[in-house]
Order: C-alpha cells, then sequence, then structure tokens
C-alpha cells in the first residue's frame, strides 16, 4: 500500500478531499493528516509517505514552502497541489518545485480515478527503480550495508543474514514473524528479500504453482549479503531440473558428480556407441533430479560437452550457439526445462552422416527459406529452432550449421537482433512501460530483457530512451 498525508487547514476541505477519492482501487491508504503546516512537515521528516496532497494556501506556511523544505531535506515525497485559486502563476511555481500534480477545488469526480491512476503507475516504477538500484549495490558488494539495510527503530540486528528470491509471487511461511526484513522487486515476476533473523531459515515452506523461493545458506556477517543474494538467485534456478518443485535451498555444487557423467558420455562417443550415448542423454534428467543436481551443475555439465564437440565434432559451425547456453536466464528462454535441454544436447552428437549438404544446384535449401521466412514474421512469438526445423523437415543440426551460413549469425542471435530492434523502436517511438515493451517483443523477463539489451547498446533501455528523447 502506499502512504498518503492530506493537508488543508479547512476542516470541512480536508474531509471533502478525504472522501473523494477512491483511495482503495489504487493501493492507497490515508496514513497521516493535519490542519496545520508545521505540523505536516514533522510529520514528513519522521515518516515514510509516498505522496502528500497539500492545499497551496494556508497561514503561517503555503505548501509551496512546505514543498521546497521536503525538496531541500532530501525527502522522495511526491505532492499534489490542492488550491481554490485557478491562478496560473501558483501552477508555474508548483511545476518550477516539480510537484506531480495541481489540483482545483472543488475537487472534480472526474478527475479523481485518473490521477490516482496515474500517480500508482508513477510510484511503481519508482519503487522498481530504487529496488534495482539497492539489489545492483547488493550484488557488486558496493555501498554501506548498514545504511542499505537499517534496523527498523529500537531493533538491534539479529545473529543470523540470509536471502530469499521468490518468482512468480509470494511464497507463504519460512520468514519468522520476529525477522526484520527488507525486499526489493525485480521487474514484475521476481522478488528478493533479504531477512536478518533470530535462527536459520524454516524450510518448511509452501508455494502456489508457478510460484519458485530460492533460500541462500546463512551467515552471521552482513557483509557476506552480495554471496548470499547470488546463492539466493542460484538456488532459484533449480526449477530448470525440477520445475514440479517450489522451494530450493542453496547447496554447494558436486562437479565430482557431472565429472562423472561427461566421462560416461566420451567414452561411448569415442567407442561410437551411439545407442548408449542416447541413452545416457535419455536419462540425465533422472540422474539429476535423484542426486538433487542444480544449474551450478548444468552449466558446468554444458561445458564439458562443449568440449567433448570440439574433440569428436569435425564440423564447428555449433559452436557459436554455446554462447547461449552460458547464461541461467538464456537456458531458461530457450529451453521449457532441462529435459529439452539434454534433447537438445544430444542432437549435437547425431552421426554426421545425416547432416547432408543441400544440392549444389541451389544456394539454400528452398525449406530453410520457408524457415526463415516464419522467423522474420513470428520473431515476436515464443520461438524453438528445433520446433521449426522439425516443421519444415530439416535435421535440426543441419539447420543450425544453414543459420549460421545462410545468415553469419546462430539462431539465437539472429532472433535477439530483430526482437532488440523492434525494441530499439518501441522505446524511442512510443511510452510504453519497460514490462510492456519486455512482452511485445518476446522476451518473458523484464530484466533479461535490460541485460541483453545493455549489452547490445551499452545502455540500459530506460536511458537509453531518456538519451533519444533528449535529442529530438
Amino acid at each position: 500500500m502506499y502512504n498518503i498525508l492530506l493537508v488543508d487547514d479547512e476542516p470541512w476541505s480536508l474531509l471533502s478531499l478525504k472522501n473523494s477519492f477512491p483511495w482503495d482501487k489504487y493501493d492507497c491508504r490515508i496514513a497521516g493528516e493535519t490542519h496545520n503546516p508545521f505540523e505536516a512537515l514533522e510529520l514528513l521528516r519522521s515518516n515514510d509517505y509516498h505522496a502528500a496532497f497539500v492545499d497551496i494556501r494556508m497561514p503561517g506556511m503555503t505548501g509551496l514552502e512546505i514543498i521546497q523544505t521536503a525538496k531541500q531535506l532530501q525527502l522522495h515525497t511526491e505532492f499534489i497541489i490542492t488550491s481554490g485559486y485557478a491562478d496560473f502563476s501558483y501552477a508555474q511555481e508548483a511545476i518550477r518545485n516539480g510537484v506531480f500534480d495541481y489540483m482545483l477545488k472543488p475537487i472534480n469526480s472526474s478527475e479523481t480515478d485518473p490521477l490516482l491512476a496515474k500517480l500508482k503507475e508513477h510510484l511503481e516504477k519508482k519503487r522498481r527503480a530504487e529496488d534495482e538500484q539497492r539489489y545492483e549495490s547488493v550484488a557488486r558488494g558496493e555501498g554501506n550495508f548498514e545504511e542499505l539495510f537499517r534496523m527498523p527503530s529500537g531493533k538491534e540486528p539479529l545473529p543470523f543474514w540470509y536471502a530469499m528470491e521468490e518468482r512468480g509471487g509470494i511464497a507463504q511461511g519460512g520468514v519468522a514473524e520476529d525477522c526484520n526484513r527488507w525486499s526489493f522487486n525485480l521487474g514484475t515476476t521476481t522478488t528478493v528479500r533479504v531477512v536478518n533473523g533470530s535462527q536459520p531459515p524454516e524450510l518448511a515452506v509452501s508455494a502456489a504453482a508457478g510460484r519458485y523461493l530460492g533460500i541462500s545458506s546463512v551467515s552471521e556477517q552482513i557483509e557476506q549479503l552480495p554471496r548470499l543474494v547470488k546463492e539466493a538467485r542460484m538456488a532459484q534456478y533449480g526449477r530448470f531440473v525440477q520445475p514440479e518443485q517450489s522451494v530450493f535451498a542453496y547447496r554447494s555444487a558436486k562437479y565430482p558428480l557431472v565429472l562423472e557423467l561427461a566421462d560416461q558420455l566420451e567414452t561411448a562417443l569415442s567407442c561410437g556407441q551411439d545407442s548408449l550415448l542416447v541413452s545416457l542423454f535419455g536419462k540425465l534428467p533422472e540422474h539429476f533430479k535423484s542426486q538433487s543436481l542444480g544449474m551450478e551443475e548444468v552449466l558446468f555439465l554444458v561445458s564439458n560437452i562443449r568440449t567433448l564437440l570440439l574433440r569428436y565434432r569435425s564440423d564447428n559451425g555449433i559452436f557459436p550457439m554455446f554462447a547461449d547456453f552460458e547464461d541461467p536466464e538464456a537456458l531458461f528462454y530457450h529451453f521449457a526445462d532441462f529435459t529439452a535441454l539434454c534433447a537438445r544436447l544430444s542432437d549435437f552428437f547425431e552421426p554426421e552422416r545425416e547432416f547432408a549438404e543441400p544440392d549444389k544446384g541451389s544456394t539454400v535449401n528452398e525449406s530453410f527459406l520457408k524457415l526463415l521466412h516464419d522467423v522474420n514474421q513470428n520473431f515476436c512469438s515464443k520461438l524453438q529452432l528445433s520446433e521449426l526445423a522439425s516443421r519444415y523437415h530439416l535435421n535440426f543440426t543441419y539447420c543450425c550449421d544453414l543459420f549460421k551460413k545462410t545468415t553469419g549469425k546462430t539462431f539465437v542471435q539472429y532472433v535477439t537482433d530483430l526482437r532488440l530492434q523492434r525494441a530499439e523502436k518501441l522505446l524511442t517511438q512510443t511510452d510504453l512501460t519497460l514490462d510492456l515493451i519486455t512482452d511485445k517483443v518476446g522476451f518473458s523477463d523484464t530484466n533479461y530483457f535490460s541485460n541483453v539489451f545493455k549489452k547490445h547498446y551499452q545502455l540500459t533501455p530506460a536511458k537509453y530512451r531518456k538519451e533519444a528523447a533528449l535529442k529530438r
């Protein structure tokens, strides 16, 4: 809920303001009200108000003076000026002081919904930006953690620190009521909680279908928060291996188990035992589940398989694709789960005799041209090259090679570039929110989209939009 302060020296006007707006509808609640401008300033100093509705003319101190003082104190409250005077000079002064909006009294009921809708959207954007800055500070190990995570008034730090990352909604349980906790949102689907508790987290946590929770290890040192936050994220990635599970506790990676599996794959490959190779890949998903292996082991396995391909495959055209398999978010983006990834990896080891070249009389296979046209028309949809190859009756690995030879890019690079070009247009030519743009261009996660965009353009989407606006 967003906390709102109401300030007006006339009781009837304050009551009218209180009753004119559908506060609950827009997640707002009146957390304070006063007839006294000096008391209003004290309330603003000592409480966290997201927005304040302030009368512009009051005895002793005007609404504009309250706003100016609040700015000097570096308070982050948004201000809406209310006035019974249709005086343009007041509006000009209010704009110069950076007020959020200016309303004439008596309040017109047709204006209340649009104002609160606009205020809620603004506060949500502001909160997401602040949350992302805090998260980045923690993840990079920068800043003063004691300042970032101040104890509630009168409380002392408790012995244990840990982090929880939730995706798809809020999990129930797992955090005792007496814990100190701080939350920040990443996009619209992910929440990170930093918890300072009297005991390690309870793992008897439940989450609804489609919601996942990762829990880090525990530390007695606040300086370990960057590591704990990374652990919580890595634990939550466990859903890639076990999508039917909802809660994942961080465990150290079991690399020796993966090396054993890689050795078995190499033995089958070096001996030409194709059926055994297919069988081993088919058993990998259940083996990973039974051994409680997670994303760190998945990435390590992919790295080892790439090494095997370098040793045993003469055609290196597929190797650039492995760059798309080295990032957890990219894996989620391209594969439903670990089982789908294993099927793809198995395809890379099919006997090379199956990868027949196209007829020499044509530059490019006609079926492939149809596939490419399909991609160009539907790149904002969820596309899987394996499904497209099957639809157009092409061998998957041959299709990978042909894509690289024809376009100069891997399938993933090609689709990503198309999506980024569309995103660039939407950022510069529309006022759509980042979440909507993410969805419209075919990305499923706002944070992943932002990271890919920044890597390509060297600017975050928000900064890119801002700089483009300045150039116009």
